[in-house]
């Protein structure tokens, strides 16, 4: 057993250290405050176990978290100290008041606040630490800068730290068009889907009207449960090979500096896709992406950057969201996966115009509401992944030489080219680990030696 600091990313709370720790440490308010973890026990020493309840974890059973290990995926790993998330956000707003205006900066922080230092994969921003002294735990690459001081470098250069709190505390958050979508993008995505929809429907949908989407029951019409219409509507799939836009909008600073940080640098591409829903009247039942029955992960697996090309709300038939449902690290189950009247009532439409991106981590509640509206709703999900997931879409050994060539060396981290699994035999094995090595070599040499041989760690 040992000794170590758990740490956050930059997060600055404007109120003194002191209010903030009487906040945390008074157990009998939790309710006020946390819709989540509404109460705790502990007695606030050093190595002393918290027993957490957690009104949303699976079987609604007090959780227990042990102070010297792990509990098998409802908490967070730790050693030494009992270590319980808290939501950031809600504490700012709703107990410090005007003390704590949420003004983020990496370089006022209280004592309470660190940087994580030791893995990717939404870490949530704010934890309750138990100890008298604080150490430092090692986690550097040898190069004297770890992969999360660059995550959050690029972060921060962005502009995205309200959003990286906002998806930490939330599962998912919207960035806006003018960070999202510079320079047109959003503008020349829609145009290319509409292209892409009408070489392969054989007529360019009505974007005005949905009258070419109305009602469209196609091959997703069975997940409305019965003879309805499809939830989704329309989706084309592997849209990566239907023009540059697309490589560019993979290739984006502000979707891979999220996307990095919920599934790290080795991420791949797992599908890239268009939804075109017109006017219909199924709901698009909650679920979790994440690929795996329960207890989920609390570190994102998988996660999705959605490109929303028209108007998202509710009449528009929006994305739905349970806020917080990525920390209870379970798939809805009975009526708490259906969306509308008489389902669940925690569920949220997302409201956002046209050219912003929608980033949510895996394990967060999503489905979608019908849309009433005339008009169609576009959008392109970017679903991403660690590398030994299984992907929607095999690019490996797919990409043209000419798309490789043209495009920095992550893109073909992204688009799976390092990737050596699904050999058919020993010498093919040999080969493909041959081809892989090559692409992330030159990755790790263009970011001077980022993954210190250590890619998929």
């Amino acid at each position: 057993m040992f000794d170590f600091v758990v740490e956050t990313p930059p997060l600055a709370i404007e109120a003194p250290a002191e209010t903030v720790w009487s906040v945390l440490t008074d157990a009998d308010s939790y309710g006020e405050w946390n819709p989540f973890t509404t109460r705790i026990e502990t007695d606030f020493q050093p190595r002393s176990p918290v027993r957490a309840r957690d009104r949303h974890a699976a079987g609604r059973r007090p959780l227990h978290v042990p102070h010297d290990g792990y509990d098998g995926g409802s908490a967070r790993p730790c050693r030494a100290d009992a270590v319980r998330q808290v939501d950031p956000a809600r504490l700012r707003r709703d107990r410090l008041g005007t003390e704590a205006t949420g003004r983020r900066t990496p370089r006022r922080r209280s004592r309470l606040t660190r940087p994580h230092g030791s893995t990717l994969g939404g870490v949530p921003l704010l934890y309750i630490t138990f100890k008298q002294q604080e150490h430092t735990m090692t986690t550097g690459n040898g190069n004297g800068r770890t992969n999360l001081d660059r995550a959050w470098a690029e972060i921060r250069e962005l502009g995205l730290e309200p959003f990286v709190a906002d998806l930490d505390a939330h599962g998912y958050t919207v960035i806006p068009p003018q960070l999202a979508t510079p320079d047109g993008l959003r503008d020349r995505l829609l145009e290319a889907v509409l292209d892409v929809a009408e070489r392969r429907n054989g007529v360019r949908p009505d974007l005005e009207t949905g009258a070419t989407h109305a009602a469209w029951k196609g091959r997703f019409a069975t997940l409305s449960g019965g003879d309805g219409d499809s939830p989704i509507g329309d989706l084309m799939q592997s849209l990566l090979f239907e023009g540059r836009v697309f490589e560019e909008a993979l290739m984006n600073p502000v979707l891979l500096a999220m996307a990095t940080y919920l599934c790290g640098y080795s991420a791949v591409l797992s599908s890239m896709g268009c939804f075109m829903k017109g006017p219909n009247e199924s709901t698009f039942s909650l679920h979790s992406d994440t690929p795996l029955p329960a207890p989920l992960p609390p570190q994102a697996l998988v996660c999705n950057m959605t490109y929303v090309l028209t108007d998202f709300n509710r009449e528009n038939g929006s994305t739905a969201f349970v806020p917080g449902s990525h920390k209870w690290c379970r798939n809805p189950i009975g009526r708490e996966s259906i969306v509308g009247e008489g389902g669940n009532e925690e569920a949220v439409a997302v409201e956002c115009p046209a050219g912003s991106l929608l980033a949510w981590h895996g394990n967060t509640w999503h489905g979608a509401f019908n849309r009433t509206a005339p008009g169609l709703r576009v959008s392109i999900p970017v679903y991403v992944a660690r590398p030994y997931m299984r992907t929607q879409e095999g690019l490996v050994g797919k990409i043209p030489q000419e798309m490789l060539d043209r495009n920095p060396p992550r893109f073909a981290i992204l688009a799976q080219q390092g990737i050596a699994y699904g050999y058919e035999s020993q010498d093919d094995s040999m080969a493909r680990a041959e081809r892989a090595g090559k692409f992330i070599a030159a990755y790790a040499q263009a970011q001077e030696t980022l993954f210190d041989h250590d890619l998929y760690s």
